[in-house]
């Protein structure tokens, strides 16, 4: 017997539903006649002596329960047959109450096989019912189903103005039988659109309420199933945000729910998501071995589809082994499932096929065939998917030989790309949500870079890398918080309204792209008033020669070749000048040292290797150009990743740095602008006699004796101060010193009253702040990060200029270098002048110290002004 027939008529057909359209899609397996023929044997003398009986709702029972087991084996057609018949004989019986239960079946169903026009009207059916607290549970329950049925249209909007009237009706019958679970449903399907449509927190913000729900509903409502969903759905929303190790957690906590609950599918659905956590966290043997159990899963009849999927998965953690065989392999026995469709799963594989050519060197024209395939099905018009489509655009500029695209196309595309990939960055408002994301973009910010280089934009090179560097830093310089004891990766950032046409700029410009790479050689759009515009910005003209005499911004990152540096100068009423270097094999180690965040020798590099790593980072002539006797104030923002390296002490031509600029250290432009704001004018400065020096000094330390001493002899009082009391003003002071060992990179602790970045944040600072201690000045190596550390914490609390050490530093020496500041800031001298001063005597009159010892304190912030008149020293 066929699944689906009309002759000889079906054994339910006895009792039809009038009036209702039903879809009987096709079997997805094929089952030997004899079992079914058995089944049907055994159950229609039973349902005929039921019928014969008028037992209706026995008989809709026993429809129910072969139903079941129909769905468990691939039925899809014989079990829509069975619940219309189950409804059917719930209306004989009167029984409103199943009638409505069967009618959601038959709506689950249908959605489950793809048969989403039947599912809307069996949805609708259900919302026909009178409202009632009866009813509610299935009004709450259809409604949630419509939006869901809304998301492969990528109806998003139409889906959040459906959940929002089921959760409306939960809330009027919020006592009713049912409906706090289908609460809790609503809730989870409103964060799986907000995840779909690019709101990334306000994803987490439902899914947490849906937890919330889950977890306070009486026993008989509880389901693993539900707790199983939620975590599903919380996982996939921390793939997205590069939040891997949670997902992975996420992943594990679903698998778990499921298989208490019974549900093989949704099973096999985690398992196969749970490769993608395992690849990113580089954890391939384990990605690889379940892809295995997944593809002998697949191997049955009916899962065929997920068999495609898998492929993919498996290709993709062998393209990031390095196995290149293997992902080609892959890639090739997925063909048959994807090749030709047009869904999301074709476009993913006509990417990896496009990137796979690229890698191999493969045939450029089918490469960019793949990838204009990816992008057409990206953008189509009923449901286009900005992550997809960015990426795919990235991938275009990777073309080579005579598929290359030209320079104006090649720019449009980057711009796109980057304005895509940050929009959904500036979506998210919670720091850490801001940071994994870019992190995870990395890619795209670096060929952006190398595109904006090639074509010669040198200021939207200097815009890119500025772009994320410090935003919540700068967000808070701007915007003190209330409570200023909040860690700053969980402090919620008050963001502008975004344009909500940004997206729909990107796709549209998309489009363009792909139908002039679809139109055989013709022109692609121009960059114009219709492209997205370059993400970030740059001070102004004006505005950036206010801020130092010249200023240098580095970016580093690592491709196939190894590690290269992007750097974009600008000398006081000159133009941005942005070049693009390979560093030298000798580096390699050093820079993979510095990118890892472990400590650089204190002693044993050669003066060769800051010589490489001068003209690596510092390429321009812009940053050698002072001298001795006339030192260049340099206004350096260094890559994350670069804040351990003692930048006195570069060389080119066997000059160091020091020699020749006094550097100062920002973690973007924009902080050093607004210090600035923040700092006013110096007109009124004091003398150095009318304000006392704070101190809380580490006894311990070698050097304490001098830099006791030191203070003991400012010209004003000195005070030394026990603990650091948020409580206390101390902007009346001339400065606060502190000294102590510090832990390691990052938000360390400093000296014996574990002095943090949040405690410096919540006091009332001096102008000057010095930070004697070891990587009190340096951030985590992690990129798309604020450049977190103890001196963040003081330009936070308002100090102006901040004094501190990068790396191991030796406390004698770097105590040296402190009391020579202090006598030199106190004649009047800027912090900037004071700082290379002592440490170009402590370099003079010591030339056996190694660089972090002369060189090992930096100077953050503004520098460039005395804090002090000179009389009355």
């Amino acid at each position: 017997m066929m699944m689906a027939r009309s002759s000889p008529p079906h054994w339910t057909d006895r009792i039809a539903e009038p009036g209702v359209a039903l879809s009987f899609p096709p079997a997805t397996a094929s089952h030997p006649e004899r079992d079914i023929r058995l089944v049907e044997d055994r159950d229609r003398a039973d349902a005929a002596a039921l019928f014969d009986a008028s037992d209706w709702a026995a008989l809709g029972d026993r429809y129910d329960l072969i139903a079941e087991r129909a769905w468990k084996a691939g039925c899809r057609a014989e079990t829509l047959r069975l619940l219309l018949a189950a409804r059917t004989a719930a209306r004989l019986a009167g029984d409103t109450g199943a009638v409505l239960e069967r009618t959601r079946f038959l709506a689950e169903r249908h959605r489950l096989s793809t048969s989403f026009l039947a599912a809307q009207s069996w949805n609708r059916a259900q919302l026909r019912t009178p409202l009632t607290s009866g009813s509610a549970v299935y009004h709450v329950t259809a409604w949630r189903a419509l939006a869901e049925l809304c998301e492969p249209s990528g109806a998003y909007d139409s889906a959040v103005v459906l959940s929002d009237r089921a959760l409306a009706v939960a809330d009027d019958f919020a006592g009713a039988p049912g409906v706090a679970r289908a609460r809790a449903q609503a809730l989870l399907q409103r964060g799986n659109t907000e995840r779909l449509r690019g709101d990334i927190e306000a994803a987490y913000a439902f899914l947490r309420d849906a937890r919330a729900q889950a977890g306070e509903l009486p026993a008989e409502d509880a389901s693993p199933h539900l707790r199983g969903l939620i975590a599903r759905v919380h996982a996939r929303t921390d793939i997205i945000v590069g939040h891997y190790d949670s997902a992975l957690a996420m992943y594990l906590e679903a698998e778990e729910c499921f298989r208490e609950s019974g549900s093989s599918v949704n099973v096999r659905v985690v398992r196969l998501a749970r490769v993608a956590a395992l690849r990113t966290l580089r954890r391939f043997p384990e990605a690889l071995l379940l892809c295995r159990e997944l593809l002998r899963e697949c191997a049955e009849p009916g899962r065929e589809r997920m068999r495609g999927q898998v492929l993919l998965e498996q290709a993709e953690v062998s393209e990031a082994m390095g196995d290149g065989a293997g992902a080609d392999e892959a890639l090739e026995q997925a063909r048959r499932h994807h090749d030709g469709a047009r869904t999301l799963e074709a476009a993913r594989w006509h990417r990896h096929m496009g990137r796979r050519l690229i890698m191999s060197d493969g045939d450029m024209g089918r490469a960019a065939a793949h990838l204009t395939a990816s992008l057409g099905i990206a953008v189509r018009d009923d449901g286009p998917d900005l992550t997809r489509t960015w990426l795919t655009l990235h991938d275009l500029l990777r073309l080579r030989g005579d598929a290359a695209l030209g320079e104006d196309l090649a720019l449009l595309v980057s711009r796109t790309a980057l304005a895509g990939a940050d929009l959904q960055r500036d979506r998210l408002t919670l720091p850490e949500n801001r940071w994994a994301l870019q992190e995870q973009r990395e890619e795209v910010y670096a060929g952006a870079l190398m595109v904006h280089g090639t074509a010669r934009r040198h200021e939207d090179v200097a815009r890119i890398i500025e772009l994320g560097r410090s935003d919540v830093l700068d967000h808070v310089l701007e915007n003190p918080p209330a409570d200023a004891h909040q860690p700053l990766a969980t402090l919620p950032m008050t963001l502008p309204g975004g344009d909500p046409g940004r997206a729909g700029e990107v796709f549209r410009t998309a489009r363009a792209v792909r139908a002039a790479l679809a139109g055989a050689g013709e022109e692609g759009p121009p960059l114009g008033p219709g492209a997205p515009a370059l993400p970030g910005r740059l001070p102004s003209g004006a505005g950036t020669d206010a801020l130092a005499e010249a200023v240098v911004l580095v970016h580093v990152g690592k491709g196939a070749d190894g590690w290269w540096s992007s750097v974009a100068s600008r000398v006081r009423h000159g133009a941005w000048h942005s070049s693009r270097q390979s560093a030298p094999a000798a580096l390699d180690g050093l820079l993979d040292t510095l990118a890892a965040g472990e400590p650089l020798p204190e002693y044993g590099v050669s003066d060769h290797t800051w010589e490489l790593l001068g003209r690596f980072l510092l390429p321009h002539d812009t940053a050698w150009s002072g001298t001795a006797d006339r030192p260049l104030a340099l206004l350096l923002s260094p890559d994350l990743r670069l804040w351990q390296l003692p930048y006195g002490a570069l060389r080119r031509d066997g000059v160091c740095l020091l020699d020749v600029a006094e550097v100062t250290l920002t973690p973007s432009l924009r902080t050093h602008g607004l210090l600035g704001r923040a700092g006013g004018g110096t007109g009124g400065a004091p003398g150095a006699d009318a304000a006392p020096a704070v101190s809380v000094l580490d006894p311990r330390l070698s050097g304490h004796a001098e830099e006791a001493a030191a203070l003991a002899g400012w010209p004003g009082s000195h005070v030394e101060l026990a603990a650091l009391d948020p409580a206390e003003d101390l902007t009346s002071a001339a400065l606060l010193y502190l000294s102590g060992l510090g832990e390691a990179a990052g938000e360390t602790r400093l000296g014996p009253l574990r002095i943090t970045l949040g405690l410096l944040a919540s006091l009332r600072l001096p102008r000057l702040l010095v930070l004697n201690g070891c990587w009190t000045g340096t951030a985590a190596s992690r990129y798309g990060r604020d450049p977190l550390s103890l001196a963040v914490g003081g330009l936070l609390g308002r100090a102006q200029a901040v004094v501190a050490g990068v790396g191991h530093i030796n406390s004698w020496s770097s105590a040296q270098v402190g009391a020579g500041l202090l006598a030199s800031v106190a004649r009047g001298g800027t912090p900037g002048a004071a700082l290379r001063q002592a440490q170009r005597e402590l370099r003079d009159a010591y030339p056996e110290l190694g660089p972090y010892d002369w060189a090992g304190m930096c100077l953050i912030g503004r520098g460039e002004e005395p804090l002090f008149r000179a009389d009355g020293y």
